[in-house]
């Protein structure tokens, strides 16, 4: 399966939702799909940033989704959530971004009630 397709449908998006996303017309995006059309070096930077994939995940010249930036971050764990959250489609990725906010407040609170 094509990434650009697996990607798109892994975050349950249409193509005509990530046409609109990445300001292309819902026909190139099928194309693209397709394998009709290729990929410019602008719509590839478009995607790998609207996807959070490494360039080279995107083209299928490696299966390591995470961009050079975090390949070289030492924490597991960290590779671990990232990989997890871009794998949410939008609204969870909201819902984890409201919720991570929620557990930073709280753990605050509870800091200056301590000193």
């Amino acid at each position: 399966m094509n990434r650009v397709k697996s990607l798109r449908t892994e975050k349950g998006l249409t193509q005509q939702k990530l046409s609109m996303d990445i300001h292309v017309s819902q026909q190139y995006v099928s194309k693209i799909e397709n394998g009709t059309s290729f990929l410019t070096e602008d719509i590839i930077l478009r995607l790998s940033k609207y996807f959070h994939v490494s360039i080279a995940y995107l083209l299928g010249v490696t299966d390591d989704r995470l961009s050079e930036m975090l390949k070289d971050n030492k924490d597991p764990d960290l590779k671990k959530w990232v990989e997890f959250y871009y794998k949410l489609n939008k609204e969870n990725q909201d819902t984890v971004s409201a919720l991570s906010e929620y557990f930073i407040q709280t753990q605050r609170k509870k800091a200056e009630e301590k000193e």
